[in-house]
């Protein structure tokens, strides 16, 4: 199965309404005039329009439709054909050159690295880090805390006590996202009122 090539259509753009939007006119003059029209191909038939041809397309398979669609149907047909060894698009003039220009870059940097497995060392390593992260930082705040230490002990009581209340800070966030917390000595955070009230909004119109 290595050495199967398959040839398969495709159109990418940003959502999966602007593909189809591109190649609507190409599409159908691509049906209609050329495979219909002018070598009367037994397998096709006229559409009514390049809508109708899209829709035909992609219940034959054809990749139309935003990077992850294009994902997702070369999955699909990896697992229907049992695999195989190279996948090959089909040239075609449904959309003008900038329209198709950008489709090869949405092919090219979100769909072959996924599917020629260029990224799965990258995400596994994220996976692990995320997975680690508090060893890591653990250890990487230790060794930060143990060179303070054998440079100064008070240096070192000094930035345990910061540390703490960093910490303290943090967690408050965590529980309570967006809620400002305050200073390090108790205070309100800078720029906002001690009793509640919203400091007033100079005139203006927006990024004046």
């Amino acid at each position: 199965r290595r050495d199967w090539r398959v040839v398969m259509p495709f159109h990418l753009a940003d959502s999966r309404e602007e593909a189809i939007s591109d190649i609507e006119d190409g599409l159908l003059t691509w049906n209609n005039d050329y495979f219909v029209g002018t070598i009367g191909s037994p397998v096709s038939w006229p559409a009514s329009s390049g809508r109708e041809m899209a829709e035909r397309l992609l219940g034959f398979g054809a990749l139309i439709g935003t990077p992850d669609d294009a994902i997702a149907g070369i999955r699909r047909l990896q697992e229907v054909s049992g695999g195989f060894g190279c996948l090959l698009g089909l040239a075609q003039e449904w959309a003008g050159r900038e329209k198709t220009m950008r489709s090869f870059e949405l092919m090219a940097r979100y769909v072959m690295p996924q599917v020629q497995d260029s990224v799965s060392w990258v995400n596994r390593s994220q996976s692990w880090v995320r997975d680690n992260k508090e060893t890591l930082v653990a250890g990487a705040r230790n060794a930060v805390l143990k060179a303070i230490t054998d440079h100064s002990p008070d240096a070192m009581q000094a930035a345990a006590v910061t540390l703490q209340e960093q910490m303290a800070r943090q967690q408050a966030a965590t529980a309570a996202p967006g809620v400002p917390t305050p200073g390090l000595d108790g205070a309100p955070p800078s720029g906002a009122e001690s009793d509640g009230a919203k400091a007033p909004v100079e005139g203006g119109t927006p990024g004046s």
